[in-house]
């Protein structure tokens, strides 16, 4: 395999797994007694979307590189009071979105 293929693929699988870690981090703050049954069910929702759309990238890098790149616009602006939140958070989430692209669209080829 091309050295910037294999990297590609690396970094897409390695960004998702740590956004997921991430959007799961917020289902152990949920269970804090100032917060609501709903606030836990809001966070572990969100995160197993965001698996869903990890796991379906993998297998299909274009779908889920879309979905990626969407979330991270999305997040974005939802951290838009704080600029520097939304520009990590949603950043990085951008990022492996277009990581996933690169390699659904055969930019970064694969020998």
């Amino acid at each position: 395999m091309h050295k910037r293929y294999t990297m590609v693929k690396f970094l897409s699988k390695l960004f998702s797994i740590i956004v997921v870690l991430f959007f799961g981090i917020f289902i152990i703050e949920g269970l804090s007694p100032d917060f609501s049954l709903a606030d836990t069910l809001s966070h572990f929702a969100l995160t197993i979307v965001v698996l869903l759309i990890a796991f379906g990238s993998w297998k299909w890098p274009k779908i889920g590189g879309w979905f990626f790149v969407g979330l991270g616009i999305i997040f974005g602006f939802f951290f838009a009071p704080f600029i520097w939140a939304g520009l990590i958070i949603g950043g990085i989430v951008l990022l492996t979105g277009i990581l996933f692209l690169l390699r659904g669209f055969n930019i970064v080829k694969e020998k």
